[in-house]
């Protein structure tokens, strides 16, 4: 590990830490001590960024030549700028200062266990290698068709693979900017998904409220999933049957979501499901003013936003609804909206048709 830190109290207080944890520590001020840090080599630097005191992104830029070193930079400045200038680097992590030392140290672990690209530029993550310089993303034996935008996305995602990263983060990284509204990002998302998806057991997860994990199947979820696959020809129909299943269940979560926004501070919402012999009903039902007759099926129409005088940061592009009935459509389902019984709010349904499947596990 090594150590680029002007202050010395809490360079020293790191260093001890790391070496409780049996690394091999180097301990360096600044840039002007750079050729000890070449020298030294390191599996993972962190760098301070501190005007006048120590420049942490010219320290990164030779050792990130390597291609070896993992980047962690500590800073206080909040400039956007110098955060982005810092990811694209290749850091793992920007953490702004004051942090207490326990989570700094969690951070560090979590960055150790994250795969790396290999000395062929690939990154590889359960079942899913992306070749950094052919731009090509495959899954098992299937080459997966990314758009540029859905590259760039799942490459951030596997860098960080196992960390929740934030909606804020990716649109910084993919669209050099956190102004963008981050229902691109969910649009974008989604396509991800659905691609990687098609060939394999869960991957890409939403974290709802925060954003994506990358988190491929552990062994035992593993043992659940694709082990239980029949082989041969059927084993395709049940990963698309695992991925649908796993694609409906997000957008649930997305209309409840919906739900929350339109919901007033204290208010309910109200998720219930049945089953009946021939379909699966998902009603997701709000407190809020709820939808005028007549706007019950405009509301599907993308870029639709009834109430445009109350619009803030948040509100998005009124795309979500659209997104979620082309989802549903795509399974055979329908998804309308209609009154609440209480008469306050609305109320979303999912109506799932529940066809027999025999597939021998």
């Amino acid at each position: 590990m090594l150590i680029a830190e002007p202050d010395e109290m809490w360079r020293s207080a790191l260093g001890a830490e790391l070496r409780r944890e049996g690394f091999d520590v180097g301990e360096f001020s600044n840039e002007r001590e750079l050729p000890g840090m070449v020298v030294f080599q390191p599996a993972l630097a962190i760098l301070a960024i501190e005007p006048g005191r120590c420049d942490g992104l010219s320290i990164a830029r030779t050792l990130a030549s390597s291609g070896q070193t993992k980047l962690i930079f500590l800073s206080s400045l909040a400039d956007l700028n110098e955060r982005l200038a810092g990811f694209d680097l290749g850091a793992e992590d920007y953490v702004m200062k004051p942090v207490a030392l326990p989570e700094l140290m969690a951070r560090i672990r979590v960055i150790l266990r994250r795969p790396v690209a290999s000395a062929h530029d690939k990154i590889t993550v359960g079942d899913v290698v992306i070749d950094l310089d052919a731009a090509v993303v495959k899954r098992g034996p299937h080459i997966i068709e990314l758009t540029g935008t859905e590259f760039k996305l799942l490459t951030y995602l596997a860098r960080h693979a196992g960390r929740v990263v934030a909606k804020s983060q990716l649109l910084a990284y993919v669209w050099a900017s956190e102004m963008y509204d981050p229902n691109l990002v969910e649009v974008h998302m989604s396509a991800l998904r659905r691609k990687v998806d098609a060939h394999g057991p869960r991957f890409i997860r939403t974290v709802r409220g925060v954003g994506y994990r990358l988190d491929p199947p552990l062994v035992d979820e593993a043992e659940d999933t694709v082990v239980a696959a029949p082989a041969g020809p059927r084993a395709q129909e049940f990963h698309e049957l695992a991925s649908g299943t796993h694609r409906l269940s997000d957008l649930v979560h997305d209309l409840l979501d919906n739900a929350v926004r339109h919901s007033p501070t204290g208010g309910e919402v109200t998720v219930t499901i049945e089953v009946a012999t021939h379909e699966i009903l998902a009603n997701v039902q709000d407190q809020g003013a709820g939808v005028l007759p007549a706007d019950r099926e405009r509301i599907f129409d993308r870029f639709v936003r009834l109430d445009t005088s109350k619009l803030n940061a948040n509100d998005g592009l009124g795309l979500g609804l659209a997104i979620s009935r082309a989802i549903a459509t795509e399974h055979g389902a329908t998804l309308t909206c209609h009154d609440a019984p209480s008469g306050i709010g609305a109320v979303f349904t999912l109506r799932l048709p529940a066809p027999q499947i025999n597939i021998p596990v």
